[in-house]
């Protein structure tokens, strides 16, 4: 029963976007299997949901060794047909992802998920998932249309035999199509454009149109998830809002240009904070009227499998390029040099680290900003990031226009979660006031044996008078302070912040990766507990955040990805946002000002 219990948390939170602690889960699945009599049909299950963990996340061939190694046991297999079919399918997903292209092992990925496509003995969805992977591999990676079209038919023909035309005429609000129609909308339109046929744009249009309005609705209604997933991180949502950008600014130019962005800011309001605010999209001249600066604009980002679409938009002018091979850009951001002292901390040294940075964030510019982006992006003084998450966290302060100069030393970046977000914080920053009280500091909390054998990261660190007095007077002479024993999770709580112009904790950070919010903080141990403070209890208090937080904990950056997510309140230096009860009356940053 407990094992059954934790491959069934494991599937939901995969299901659910969060490969992380699904991982989590399936681990001590694998500890009660190792401590089990031997059971070769649950062994063959629990590797299967490892192969759907590592292939979701990524870790491609991981899944294929895990695979190999599990069909290897051929005395099962010859015997169960069934069991054989479902992880060859998925060993023909790792393979074709992790293989050069052409090469035998790319070849045989192919061929297994072509067998899979007609395989009787796996059912009609995976049939159908099998003949959309070879579509996708055929569009992404061989570059053949012609291809793709012949399995995307077999992809059709296999949906309508799931969904019969009886079923699918009772559609509508309360009964919305499955998420693969979207995705076989998307398949279609793209290889008509790549093929360059004209006679079906109206009605590739309309049908994009529609089943990204059917995302939509159906991610709206939705249950909230404490950590949240973004309404971008699906690629399949992506994949269908990148084809209509595509029809939008190939059938309307630059009217299009417009409405591909709108689009892209209406699927930003989905997020769980955008759903908890009730954000509501926003078209472009709210964005220019109400957001950008005067002398700068805002890139967003949508990468769409191995294409990145890019928008430029300033208070005169939208530029919309689009990135090809974006697998070359990802090469560049892992290979990028990092700024380093040089051991000797000569001018010379020093001087050629710089120029070597300089170096490598042109190459990284050139590639992520084409040119007439980049020539937008030089006229700027201030830069909105949107979507930086979604293209590897690139930072920006690093990259240079010129190969001379690092962009962060001309151009005041800041990073937006999203733009419907980045309008709500703008239109309820705190007027300027004096504050009653200058700083609030709760740190170095008290802690003993017991907590330490909970948390490794518990060994206390002691406060002294001066020390203390050295942190705090900077911030003028008007603080409050709780300290060591009084640093409890309860006094926490209960500070009254509404008249505080700077909170700051010092305090050690706690995770526990099976939270879907796994950040916390360790404050002072009582004979109650041990101070556990996780992030879902600041959900209810300090009600009212100061406008700025200073976080100094390990961990404090440390979370689960959530890909497209606004605000991506996971980790402690995140946990600090608009509160979601009640109208914030201030709202707090993570960052200390420069």
């Amino acid at each position: 029963m407990r094992r059954d219990l934790c491959a069934a948390y494991s599937k939901l939170y995969l299901e659910l976007g969060l490969p992380d602690i699904a991982h989590t889960w399936w681990l001590t699945e694998d500890k009660l299997i190792a401590a089990s009599p031997p059971n070769p049909i649950a062994q063959s299950d629990h590797v299967r949901g490892l192969a759907d963990i590592l292939i979701d996340s990524g870790r491609l061939e991981r899944a294929r060794d895990a695979l190999e190694n599990e069909l290897a046991r051929t005395e099962l297999y010859a015997q169960r047909a069934d069991l054989r079919a479902v992880l060859q399918y998925r060993l023909g997903i790792a393979l074709r992802g992790s293989s050069a292209m052409g090469s035998s092992e790319d070849e045989r990925g192919k061929g297994l998920l072509v067998a899979s496509m007609r395989e009787p003995a796996l059912g009609p969805i995976d049939r159908m998932h099998a003949a959309m992977a070879l579509t996708h591999t055929a569009l992404e990676r061989d570059r053949d249309p012609a291809a793709a079209q012949t399995y995307l038919t077999e992809a059709r023909a296999l949906f309508d035999s799931i969904y019969p035309e009886a079923e699918r005429a009772r559609w509508g609000p309360d009964n919305r199509p499955p998420r693969h129609w979207g995705l076989l909308e998307a398949y279609a339109a793209r290889i008509e454009r790549e093929q360059g046929g004209t006679e079906r744009r109206d009605a590739d249009l309309a049908r994009l149109e529609a089943s990204f309005d059917d995302f939509l609705t159906q991610w709206r209604s939705t249950p909230m998830r404490p950590g949240g997933v973004g309404f971008l991180y699906a690629d399949y949502r992506r994949a269908v809002l990148g084809e209509l950008v595509h029809e939008l600014i190939r059938q309307h130019g630059e009217t299009g240009r417009r409405e591909a962005l709108e689009r892209v800011i209406a699927a930003q309001t989905c997020g769980t904070i955008g759903r908890k605010l009730a954000l509501a999209p926003a078209t472009v001249a709210d964005v220019r009227a109400k957001l950008l600066p005067q002398q700068g604009g805002a890139l967003v980002f949508l990468p769409v499998g191995d294409e990145l679409h890019v928008f430029a938009l300033d208070r005169e002018s939208l530029v919309y390029e689009l990135v090809p091979d974006r697998s070359k850009l990802v090469k560049l951001l892992n290979e990028r040099p990092t700024l380093t002292l040089p051991s000797d901390r000569s001018t010379a040294a020093a001087t050629k680290a710089r120029d070597r940075l300089a170096k490598s964030g042109k190459t990284l510019a050139d590639k992520l900003l084409p040119p007439e982006v980049r020539a937008r992006v030089a006229q700027w003084r201030t830069l909105l990031v949107v979507g930086g998450e979604l293209v590897g966290g690139v930072p920006f302060e690093t990259l240079s226009l010129d190969g001379k100069r690092l962009l962060g030393l001309d151009v005041a970046i800041e990073y937006l979660p999203s733009i419907p977000l980045g309008m709500a914080l703008a239109a309820r920053a705190p007027a300027p006031k004096a504050w009653g009280q200058s700083l609030a500091f709760v740190g170095a909390p008290s802690t003993s044996a017991r907590s330490q054998a909970v948390w490794r990261s518990a060994e206390p660190f002691p406060l002294d008078d001066a020390k203390l007095r050295e942190l705090c007077e900077p911030f003028g002479k008007l603080a409050s302070t709780r300290v060591g024993e009084h640093a409890t999770r309860e006094a926490f709580l209960a500070l009254e912040l509404g008249d505080t112009a700077i909170l700051h904790v010092l305090r050690h950070g706690i995770h526990d990766p099976k939270r879907e919010r796994p950040a916390g903080l360790l404050l002072a141990e009582t004979k109650d507990g041990l101070g556990e403070l996780w992030s879902t209890d600041l959900d209810r208090g300090p009600k009212v955040v100061p406008p700025i937080v200073i976080l100094s904990a390990c961990g404090a950056a440390r979370d689960s990805e959530r890909l497209g997510e606004d605000a991506l309140n996971v980790s402690g230096r995140r946990t600090f946002r608009l509160p979601t009860n009640r109208p914030p009356s201030g709202w707090s940053s993570s960052k200390v000002p420069r």
